[in-house]
């Protein structure tokens, strides 16, 4: 479908003044995808030596920072998520825009693990998080209606690229300047592109530049009744109240079902590797594993986002849900290296996708308006899972001295996700949080 065809003005409107800013928010998204993630996860596994033996510290302690990681953004989540309902996207992603090195550099000065803690915890986390994923999938949710399934696959392959990129650009710091100074330098980096890029492109709304929200072909409600084009900005609206949306079961469902699924992408990133070289491969066979998974996680998220704009979120779910399965029961039973990289690709195409698709999912149920706020809530309803997950996969690897253990436990909570996603409906229903107040809800 041609720009111009997706544009309000195709939808009816009066010629804009200028270009739809839509694409401007796709790479805005791109570049908060890429260095709040890739700062946060990409490049662990290449500082967490160094620290750890800087500070004395456990590779035990070192490993617990991404729970650390979900733990503070679960308490700050709702309330950052009711902020970026109320129209307050860009003004926070410039603020963690400028938080979130000044952490990093903190963390790279520090003399003892504690106070690395507090600085990563107290800046780093929260400046990330507000700059990351919920702020750009909140603002690709108020720009874009009919495709915006592609565009939330088109903006999490940041995360990917940063997965390829970021871990080999750090090693060659580390090597020339010490975990310090290449800490340090990335931090300082990432403010001078995320800066320039959030303050030119970051726009809340399309109303604020006298533009109107991507729209769906039809023009439809999606509950199926009528419903007049008015593109209300969805800052002009109160969100749905905290209660109304933890008393939808569709919310519970989601938070469960995702919570599964990115639990298992966890465990298959934290573990394969290893479980390569358990197999017989070297060290750097298991790295160009996780590298074509990276890859195909790229392809994944962008083709299956596409595809659900086409035929909708839930249907597109439950096949990658299929597809995942089938992969890691191949996983599991590892007869040869072959078939076992086979499935890590195939893993990564379907799992790469799990992200934008519950965006999409969660935006076309809540509509636009209360997208943030439930987005927000989600951190910590879906905690337990990603907190427990990958621990329990390892004691189950300290039991057995076989990583296929660690892999087999998860095997079994598919089913349970792909039931869950089941249960949501891939359209509004009348009576449920927020209104329609436009077709691109």
């Amino acid at each position: 479908m041609s720009e111009a065809s997706r544009s309000p003005a195709a939808a009816g409107s009066a010629a804009l003044p200028r270009p739809w800013h839509g694409p401007r928010i796709l790479a805005a998204g791109v570049v908060s995808y890429f260095i709040s993630t890739g700062l946060n996860f990409s490049i662990l596994g290449v500082f967490i030596r160094p620290v750890a033996e800087t500070f004395s510290a456990s590779m035990a302690t070192m490993g617990s920072l991404p729970s650390f990681y979900h733990l503070i953004t679960a308490l700050i989540g709702p309330a950052l998520g009711d902020r970026y309902a109320r129209g307050q996207v860009r003004r926070f992603m410039l603020f963690g825009a400028c938080l979130f090195p000044l952490g990093l550099v903190a963390v790279s000065r520090a003399d003892s693990l504690m106070i690395a803690a507090a600085c990563y915890g107290g800046a780093a986390v929260i400046g990330s998080y507000m700059m990351g994923p919920l702020a750009a999938n909140t603002l690709v949710t108020n720009w874009y209606g009919a495709t915006r399934g592609r565009a939330l696959g088109i903006i999490a392959t940041g995360s990917t690229a940063a997965g390829i990129v970021l871990p080999t650009a750090a090693a060659v710091l580390i090597e020339a300047v010490g975990w310090r100074d290449a800490l340090a330098l990335l931090a300082l980096a990432s403010l001078f592109v995320t800066l320039p890029v959030f303050v030119a492109w970051a726009v809340d709304q399309p109303e604020a530049l006298g533009q109107q929200p991507e729209a769906f072909p039809d023009g439809a409600a999606i509950s199926g009744a009528a419903v007049t084009p008015s593109f209300t900005s969805s800052a002009e609206i109160a969100p749905a109240s905290t209660r109304e949306i933890l008393r939808t079961p569709h919310f519970w469902a989601i938070a469960a079902g995702f919570g599964l699924l990115f639990s298992g992408s966890l465990i298959s990133i934290t573990f394969t590797v290893p479980y390569a070289e358990q197999l017989g491969l070297s060290l750097q066979g298991g790295a160009y594993v996780l590298a074509a998974r990276s890859l195909a996680a790229i392809a994944g998220q962008v083709s299956l986002g596409w595809l659900s704009d086409r035929i909708g979120r839930r249907p597109v779910l439950l096949a990658a849900i299929t597809v995942e399965c089938a992969c890691w029961f191949a996983v599991v039973r590892a007869p040869s290296i072959l078939i076992f990289t086979l499935a890590g690709i195939g893993i990564g195409f379907v799992s790469g996708s799990f992200a934008p698709l519950r965006g999409a999912l969660v935006a076309r149920v809540f509509g636009r308006r209360d997208f943030a706020k439930v987005s927000g809530l989600l951190s910590p309803a879906s905690l337990p899972f990603q907190v427990f997950s990958v621990p329990l996969a390892g004691h189950l690897y300290d039991l057995s001295g076989d990583y296929s253990d660690a892999f087999r436990m998860f095997l079994y909570a598919f089913p349970v996700a792909a039931l869950l996603v089941a249960l949501v409906p891939d359209r509004r229903e009348a009576g449920g949080p927020g209104v329609i107040s436009s077709p691109s809800s």
